[in-house]
């Protein structure tokens, strides 16, 4: 049995994926598998993990006939993991020659540690952005080694390509949770509320951006996917989390309703915000705002109603 499995997910990463297989299969530290899932693809991505399969018996592939969806292809490959730990590559990011190495190290010494390490951004090309992971999510000056739950709860800056842990310690947890993208943030919230993070600062993973990042697409669906799992924080943690971070979150939630134009339910959040918290200056801030907002969209639908024309109007 390996010690640790690979779960790299695949969908139309073709001209990425050769890359970022090769920087798993060049590790020091050996004892692992690598389970590359593809989701579907229709370029030549099939082909390309087929070949390194025949190459390296490591490699264990697995081919959807139609796209799942990146949720349900991490959690198949969680399925199919017969490692003690499991750690995470996307196809269109790369590995330092050593990540595993260092990490398990770490790990020798706790294994119900979530280690996890800076990343270098890289361009479509490969080359150094001179960014890192943490500061493309406003992360350097944050928490990110011990029990940082209440870090995490003010927005994920976990970089899953980074991570490994003991697949024991999900404990039924799955990727998902009924978002869109975000689909991390759930498993990585839940344990950090069990246990220990261990942050590594020397880059041991690349963040490939290229256009065709998610993130960079689908902003809308991403909003949608803040609102629900602050949902999901204050359901599942609510009880737990003081009035300060709740009043947060409510803020937070207010803001995505504004932008998705759902003023009324915005005022709302911010109202619930200001009972959780009511010396809370950043509501005096935003609340006028809000009021404003939706008083004047009630206007406005209510000038449309009443100067709309009639069927019989000629």
């Amino acid at each position: 049995m390996p010690l640790v499995s690979v779960i790299m997910t695949s969908y139309n990463y073709g001209r990425y994926i050769a890359q970022a297989i090769e920087s798993v299969l060049f590790q020091t530290f050996t004892d692992f598998e690598l389970i590359v899932i593809d989701d579907g693809s229709d370029d030549d991505s099939r082909e390309i993990i087929e070949r390194y399969g025949r190459r390296d018996p490591r490699v264990k592939s697995v081919f959807h006939r139609s796209n799942e969806g990146a949720a349900y292809t991490y959690n198949e490959g969680i399925a199919l993991s017969r490692g003690k730990f499991v750690a995470f590559l996307d196809s269109d990011d790369l590995w330092a020659g050593d990540k595993l190495e260092k990490q398990l190290d770490i790990l020798k010494n706790n294994e119900n540690l979530v280690v996890w390490s800076e990343g270098e951004i890289i361009d479509k090309n490969g080359a150094p952005t001179g960014k890192t992971f943490t500061s493309l999510h406003k992360a350097t000056g944050r928490r990110k080694t011990g029990r940082i739950f209440d870090e995490l709860v003010k927005g994920n800056f976990i970089f899953v390509s980074s991570t490994i842990f003991k697949k024991d310690n999900l404990q039924g947890v799955l990727f998902g949770s009924g978002v869109n993208h975000m689909i991390d943030f759930p498993v990585y919230l839940d344990l950090s509320r069990r246990h220990d993070f261990h942050f590594i600062e020397e880059p041991l993973a690349k963040y490939r951006i290229h256009g065709g990042n998610i993130t960079l697409k689908d902003p809308e669906a991403w909003n949608s996917d803040a609102l629900l799992i602050n949902g999901y924080i204050l359901s599942k943690y609510g009880a737990e989390l003081d009035n300060r971070m709740i009043s947060k979150l409510m803020c937070y939630s207010g803001m995505s309703y504004s932008k998705e134009g759902n003023y009324r339910r915005s005022f709302e959040c911010l109202c619930a915000g200001i009972r959780a918290r009511p010396l809370n200056a950043y509501y005096l801030l935003v609340l006028p705002i809000s009021v404003t907002k939706f008083r004047l969209r009630r206007s406005l639908a209510n000038w449309r109603a009443t100067h709309q024309p009639t069927a019989d109007a000629s």
